[in-house]
């Protein structure tokens, strides 16, 4: 580290022409900062866009501004993030309701011509009505996910969390696949 740096810390710093003494930056300049972070910026970049010292940028994202009541910039983008989950967890899932209702439509007029196939007795139901049919429910059973299944297991000792750790493992080996 260059000496001359250290020396620099220990001088007395006039105010600045904006900031004021004590380096309080103002908040359009956090907010830019939060923006910058919340766009997958790393914290160097975001504070050379930002106009901002590195180590200044770093206490906002760590501590935030207490005295100002500014909340830690890594506290801010957690809670951002998580919104951004939950808004597109629930517009998945309305799609993938409107999805289900489509092909549950489906399933049902291929049925119909199915069972209207065998009543007439017509002797020649095509292989493509049963290979559709088939191609529907899967993509129904796709849409609905697989079901979630939940097993009290009571107290755990070393060796069952290593098995459990291992078939985890394998399973999400295989869905990987």
């Amino acid at each position: 580290m260059n000496p001359n740096s250290l020396n620099n810390l220990k001088k007395e710093k006039p105010a600045h022409h904006e900031y004021g003494k004590g380096y309080k930056i103002p908040l359009e300049k956090i907010d830019t900062l939060f923006t910058l972070l919340a766009s997958d910026k790393s914290l160097t970049k975001a504070a050379e866009e930002a106009g901002v010292a590195w180590e200044t940028a770093k206490k906002y994202y760590e501590d935030g501004d207490p005295g100002r009541g500014i909340k830690p910039l890594k506290q801010r983008l957690l809670v951002f993030r998580e919104k951004i989950t939950e808004k597109f967890t629930e517009e998945f899932i309305k799609r993938q309701t409107d999805l289900l209702d489509i092909v549950r439509k489906a399933i049902n007029k291929i049925r119909e011509q199915l069972e209207l196939d065998v009543k007439d007795a017509k002797g020649s139901i095509s292989k493509a009505s049963y290979a559709s049919l088939e191609r529907m429910i899967k993509l129904e059973v796709s849409l609905m996910g697989k079901p979630e299944t939940i097993k009290d297991v009571g107290i755990l000792d070393a060796e069952s969390i290593k098995t459990l750790s291992d078939r985890t493992e394998i399973e999400s080996g295989k869905s990987e696949s």
